[in-house]
């Protein structure tokens, strides 16, 4: 392969292919960027994996105890890019700051089936009792 100029940078046969001079100077010179490029392309690919920014968090009073401060806490140690708030939100309407957009997950302790919303795992059962 030669530049436009003429300047040749590696010889080749139809057994091996071997730089030249000019090539391993070429190589040389090129080498310290390439490898600044191969760390930025993994800083951004390592970045674009992990969580950050913020987590809002709703839940009714009914909700909140507990297993929600466990599950903030856990996301909080594995994430900690990522800020958490909490959020309470209308027993009445539990969905509607959901739907607005103000918080981005819901913990709830009521099971509704609402067909545009999408329920996730269960984080406690607690049993029921009648209080006269």
């Amino acid at each position: 392969m030669r530049f436009r100029d003429g300047g040749k940078l590696f010889d080749r046969t139809s057994r091996r292919v071997t730089l030249t001079p000019l090539g391993r100077q070429f190589l040389a010179e090129l080498e310290p960027g390439y490898t600044q490029m191969q760390a930025a392309f993994g800083h951004a690919r390592r970045t674009a994996r992990e969580t950050a920014g913020a987590l809002r968090i709703g839940c009714t009073a009914f909700a909140a105890g507990p297993a929600t401060s466990r599950l903030v806490e856990e996301f909080s140690a594995r994430h900690p890019g990522c800020e958490v708030t909490l959020h309470e939100v209308e027993l009445w309407e539990p969905y509607a700051a959901l739907r607005r957009g103000e918080i981005d997950v819901m913990v709830n302790s009521l099971t509704v089936d609402e067909p545009d919303l999408t329920a996730g795992v269960v984080l406690e059962n607690r049993g029921r009792v009648l209080a006269s």
